[in-house]
């Protein structure tokens, strides 16, 4: 049923439908989600990364400060060109310090001459990793970056520009996969790829949408209490990037990035409908 036409050319709506299917079925049940698929969760303790769009350089030394000021030592930078993202780099590496984990985003800005040129002049900044350094399409470039041993290379757009995104581990392409619930058609279809992923020692990444609401979040979570083995995590950021959340529950991380376990049945949150009809919008098929 998920590979429905629905589901192959709307991944976000399947994922809304099959999670409030989970969601009622596991309340049902009186069990968190998480429950549905394992006895007992493969990893209690979440650390999120801080993921940054592109700033201004004043701006982002006000950001940093925040994420220092919380404890958290995991960062994502977005990448544009060569200068922009050098002088992040620098300015992350000085507000956080030489221990902290430092990852960068190009979504496919480069190309490969760039991006080799880009890892040249990053190490003296010790990344952990790059995503989506060329265009999702472009996989014979991306193979020669992973090759090159400049960094961890994390594929994302690129997931969509093949028929099965695990070839991309089975090709060489990158070390690991940004799987995000929506984009990859709901909890499901995520969960069998993160397993493919684990099974091939690949690098886990779940990934968050920038505004996402606590729905997603509480998923991810979920989905990252049954897997484990997630190397990079992002999302549950609401409080910080949202005016208001839906839910009840405030879900967000806190300090060092932590979240708890969700324990309670469902996804482990209350919508206030109030909330959701303030942003709802009617959608004509």
């Amino acid at each position: 049923m998920a590979r429905s036409k629905v589901a192959r050319e709307a991944p976000s709506a399947w994922c809304a439908v099959e999670l409030s299917i989970l969601d009622l079925w596991a309340k049902q049940n009186q069990v968190p989600l998480w429950r549905l698929f394992v006895s007992s969760p493969a990893s209690t303790c979440f650390y999120y990364s801080a993921s940054l769009p592109i700033l201004s350089p004043d701006k982002l030394k006000h950001i940093l400060a925040m994420i220092k000021g919380l404890g958290i030592y995991r960062v994502k930078l977005k990448a544009k060109n060569i200068e922009q993202g050098i002088q992040a780099l620098s300015l992350a590496r000085k507000f956080l310090g030489p221990h902290a984990e430092i990852r960068v985003d190009a979504n496919g800005a480069f190309d490969l001459e760039v991006a080799l040129e880009f890892l040249e002049g990053a190490k003296d900044f010790s990344i952990t990793a790059i995503e989506q350094p060329v265009d999702k399409y472009d996989l014979s470039s991306f193979k020669i970056i992973t090759e090159s041993g400049g960094t961890t290379t994390i594929a994302d757009e690129s997931m969509f520009a093949t028929e099965e995104p695990v070839s991309l581990l089975d090709d060489g392409v990158c070390h690991g996969l940004n799987i995000r619930l929506s984009s990859s058609g709901g909890f499901l279809k995520s969960l069998s790829l993160a397993r493919k992923v684990i099974d091939r020692d690949g690098i886990l990444q779940l990934g968050g949408h920038v505004g996402e609401t606590s729905i997603l979040s509480a998923a991810a979570r979920h989905l990252a209490a049954v897997v484990g083995h997630v190397k990079f995590l992002e999302g549950s950021a609401s409080k910080y990037l949202l005016s208001f959340d839906i839910s009840k529950q405030d879900i967000s991380f806190g300090d060092k990035g932590y979240a708890p376990l969700l324990n309670s049945p469902g996804l482990g949150i209350e919508i206030v409908e109030q909330r959701l009809s303030q942003i709802a919008r009617p959608i004509y098929l």
